[in-house]
């Protein structure tokens, strides 16, 4: 099992590495609930690479959030590890500033299929920006029902944002 990266990139102590794993997977969890819980659910060291990855990602790493995914990749077994990796890629894109892939990959993640509503917003947003107004409708209307899928607590979490 890889050791947990941190700020300094410095080793922990068991404790410590396991504390900070369960705070980086909740707050993760928070932000992509319905296409990061179901990925990797039978595998517990790639989820702590994808831990890793996406801590690195939000910290605007993203050359070694996409080397992590990149070792990722060939333990995707399922839809959901397949859908949750797309839209990662398509994450760290967005973190560098690079929209026309981040729109291609969130539009993949979306082709294996996955109840997020962000890359959904996303895409509509991108569409109706381009006056592509049918397909933006299309993906609007996806976005809507994966919040109306969601559950109460993390409804209110999404409105407050």
């Amino acid at each position: 099992m890889e050791r947990v990266e941190t700020m300094k990139n410095q080793p922990m102590d068991f404790e410590s590495a396991e504390f900070a794993l369960r705070s980086s997977w909740e707050t993760h969890r928070q932000a992509f609930g319905p296409i990061l819980e179901p990925a990797f659910a039978e595998n517990p060291q790639v989820r702590i690479l994808l831990i890793n990855a996406l801590n690195h990602i939000s910290r605007r790493e993203v050359k070694r959030g996409m080397e992590l995914l990149k070792e990722i990749h060939p333990h995707c077994i399922y839809d959901e590890d397949k859908a949750a990796w797309t839209f990662f890629v398509g994450l760290c894109f967005e973190m560098g500033g690079a929209q026309k892939q981040m729109l291609e990959w969130y539009e993949k993640a979306g082709e294996v299929g996955h109840r997020f509503y962000l890359p959904y917003l996303k895409l509509a947003k991108a569409a109706h920006a381009e006056a592509r107004f049918e397909k933006a409708k299309n993906w609007y209307l996806t976005a809507i029902d994966c919040l109306l899928e969601m559950s109460e607590a993390d409804k209110d979490e999404v409105i407050l944002g």
